[in-house]
């Protein structure tokens, strides 16, 4: 499960929203999603190759003319955060389905094509 946490700076006007442990979230994600869709038991970790990194980090930073709201900067700083992590998610993904691609084309070309090679050849 993530972890957010805020750093609240003052005097830089500043505030930063750090997600940790996200990659945890976004495997179990991917996981329940393909158990929900059918027994699907790969074998082996396709996720260990494309990790996210251990901290995301989402800043926001009170302009000079703008008054300043804790609040409102943490929610922007999270929100920042948040679509970071959703990017990196959207990009882990779909190197998993470059790598599922590439194995149903092997399967394609090794099983499935001979198969039907010799069946039409008879």
């Amino acid at each position: 499960m993530s972890i957010i946490r805020y750093f609240v700076n003052k005097e830089k006007r500043t505030i930063a929203c750090v997600m940790y442990q996200a990659e945890s979230d976004a495997n179990n994600g991917i996981r329940k999603y393909l158990a929900s869709n059918g027994d699907f038991d790969y074998g082996w970790d396709m996720f260990s190759k494309m990790q996210l990194p251990s901290a995301i980090t989402g800043i926001a930073k009170c302009s000079p003319d703008d008054e300043w709201n804790e609040e409102f900067g943490k929610q922007l700083a999270r929100e920042r955060c948040y679509n970071k992590y959703e990017a990196l998610k959207l990009e882990k993904y779909r190197k998993i389905m470059t790598v599922l691609t590439s194995m149903i084309d092997d399967i394609d070309n090794h099983l499935i094509l001979p198969i039907e090679t010799k069946k039409y050849n008879k």
